[in-house]
């Protein structure tokens, strides 16, 4: 069964209950994660570098497909594979793009992650202490503070006695859902936080 569908620019992940990941459409960057550049028409299974080999925490529980690259997780490690360019691979400067899914150490038995959300070049990731990772092409996200590209994820502080519960990616721009309101950060509409009161607020369990 089908646990989730994410689509990037033009290529789609497929996430299934049993944590197996398909992928299909544009590959040219190696967004497929199927060891190849070649496009593919019809949902391929990604075996290379994200087996479990029978391990429950490597098991796959959230993909995120950004503009031309791919993010998938399990409790314990991220992968990232596609374009690099800027830095959206959270792996460092040292490849252009990779058709292998590659750790992002970082991310890795470090910390837990909740969600990730990618955008057209930058990337959110919200981990189990409620604390905000960013990478990528920040600058043409909304987060007008930070000008150069990040290739490898940093702490955000959002600066407020907020808890984080989501993080989303617009295709360049970032939303932060707190507990009892949401942050936003947007870059066409303006340079700076915006705090937008919720007519129902939103409370941890």
């Amino acid at each position: 069964l089908v646990k989730s569908v994410s689509c990037g620019w033009m290529h789609t992940l497929i996430l299934t209950e049993n944590g197996k990941v398909y992928s299909c459409g544009g590959n040219e960057h190696g967004q497929l994660g199927l060891s190849h550049f070649n496009k593919t028409y019809s949902p391929t299974e990604i075996i290379n570098g994200i087996s479990e080999n029978g391990d429950e925490t490597k098991k796959i529980i959230g993909i995120s497909a950004g503009g031309t690259f791919s993010i998938v997780w399990s409790s314990t490690t991220v992968w990232s594979f596609g374009s690099n360019r800027h830095g959206q691979l959270g792996i460092g400067e040292s490849l252009e793009n990779s058709s292998t899914p590659l750790i992002i150490p970082t991310l890795s038995n470090n910390c837990s992650i909740i969600t990730i959300s990618s955008g057209c070049f930058h990337v959110l990731a919200l981990d189990s202490s409620s604390k905000i990772w960013i990478w990528g092409k920040i600058d043409e996200s909304g987060l007008s503070q930070i000008t150069e590209s990040i290739y490898v994820p940093m702490l955000f502080d959002l600066s407020i006695p907020r808890i984080p519960l989501s993080v989303v990616s617009g295709w360049k721009s970032c939303f932060v859902i707190c507990s009892g309101m949401t942050l936003e950060y947007k870059q066409f509409a303006t340079k700076h936080l915006i705090e937008v009161v919720l007519p129902i607020s939103l409370t941890t369990q």
